[in-house]
């Protein structure tokens, strides 16, 4: 297995810490970034790297040699003047494998890359791009993808005000088919982000991989900061897929929007004061944050697959620009009783992952590798309390909405709380320790 790694950044806006080195070679945690790059590769299997060099490519070069060292076979490929991320594979298109890996050098990547490559040879597509929430994605391109992981679309930045879309951003970490090739023009400076992935996303050739791993460019000094303090705290390390993670569990309408009864148009779609703030403390302290909510809206034919999407992307852009987001979000369109005018029969039935029921929480854990120990349940109906004792983890309801009214003595919840706000300060207290 190859990994292509495009190692030819000037780093401009680096200039203190790339007078005499290449932007992937600064020094994370003592280690150039290339070379913690390589040592992830290794970790998960490839055995060939392909440097993509072109500014101060002798120092790179110098520095990694044939590969040896590192356990694996290291080549280059230098390019005079640069191509951009697309010119580049062009160019070195004779030195690569019928499918590779693609890593950015000034990408800071903490990744289960075996798993993605595998997601990938189980999909008809040319490429397959790593996609992830960030803590801004009004400042980042978008990633639009369907149910099955087609991306539809990509959204450049800057996007009108009233444009609301998911918060799934490229994370710089694509594994593409040599065939791409075809579709990039030789000797032209081109861009895989800007000029090749919407075309193929347009062809519907071009899937996503969904991740909530490590990724963070550190193309600026503040970044550079940040990617060096979560390495030396072990964050890093601790977002990686291979070790479980703790959850919280949110109920959606009542938590972490206001109420709106049998709510149907994106337009009715409003967040609760302070639940952005306190979904970015569950982020910032390494929770996965996974909305669980019962939409029987659908079911009863007063809200469309489509319009969900949409109050579901507003949501996603309110949060985004209060720099919090959600990892995952599962919902059930289903409704056990029949008989009201304008329903979708298909959609009438007892399921399997309607709340009080599991099903959702059980593909979640599924999907993320979520430890139950240290995870909680936060809702505001007795639904949501039986949802997490059922899960084994404790159960915080929250006065907003419904606040929890219809709960009776053996279905309360652990914690009754004012609010979203003082949910998360009962879970940051805990430590991520497992409740009653």
């Amino acid at each position: 297995m190859q990994v292509v790694i495009l190692a030819g950044g000037r780093g401009t806006r680096l200039s203190e810490h790339t007078q005499t080195i290449p932007k992937p070679m600064v020094t994370i945690g003592g280690r150039p970034n290339l070379e913690h790059q390589i040592l992830l590769a290794r970790r998960y299997g490839f055995t060939s790297v392909l440097l993509l060099v072109s500014h101060l490519a002798d120092r790179i070069e110098s520095h990694f040699g044939c590969g040896k060292r590192f356990g694996l076979e290291i080549s280059y490929c230098a390019e005079d003047p640069p191509l951009g991320t697309a010119g580049a594979l062009h160019h070195a298109r004779e030195l690569l494998q019928d499918r590779f890996l693609v890593l950015y050098g000034d990408v800071f990547s903490e990744c289960d890359l075996a798993r993605l490559w595998a997601y990938h040879a189980g999909n008809p597509a040319l490429a397959t791009l790593v996609v992830h929430p960030n803590d801004h994605p009004d400042d980042s391109d978008l990633v639009d993808a369907d149910a099955d992981g087609t991306i539809s679309a990509i959204y450049p930045k800057p996007r009108p005000e009233d444009q609301y879309l998911p918060n799934k951003v490229n994370a710089g970490v694509a594994v593409i088919e040599r065939k791409i090739l075809a579709m990039i023009p030789s000797g032209q400076h081109l861009d895989l982000a800007r000029d090749i992935f919407p075309a193929l996303a347009r062809d519907g050739r071009l899937r996503a991989y969904h991740s909530s791993e490590y990724f963070k460019d550190f193309g600026t000094p503040d970044r550079l900061v940040r990617v060096r303090l979560d390495y030396d705290s072990g964050k890093t390390a601790r977002l990686s897929r291979g070790h479980s993670r703790p959850a919280v569990f949110l109920d959606r309408d009542g938590v972490i929007n206001k109420e709106v009864a049998h709510l149907s148009d994106p337009a009715q779609m409003e967040l609760i004061p302070g639940s952005a703030e306190s979904i970015r403390r569950l982020n910032e302290a390494g929770y996965l944050a996974i909305v669980v909510t019962n939409q029987p809206v659908v079911a009863r034919g007063e809200c469309s697959l489509d319009a969900l999407r949409l109050i579901h992307n507003k949501m996603e852009t309110l949060l985004g620009r209060e720099h919090a987001w959600i990892d995952a979000l599962y919902f059930c369109p289903h409704h056990p009783d029949k008989g009201f005018a304008g329903e979708v029969p298909e959609l009438k039935f007892d399921c399997g992952c309607r709340k009080p029921k599991a099903g959702m929480f059980e593909q979640a854990i599924r999907d993320w590798n979520i430890s139950l120990a240290g995870s909680y349940g936060i809702g505001d109906s007795r639904r949501d309390v039986m949802a997490a004792r059922r899960m084994g983890i404790a159960a915080i309801g929250v006065k907003t909405g419904s606040g929890c009214r219809d709960c009776d003595a053996l279905d309360s919840p652990d914690w009754l709380v004012d609010d979203l706000g003082e949910a998360v300060d009962i879970i940051l207290a805990s430590g991520g320790r497992e409740q009653p």
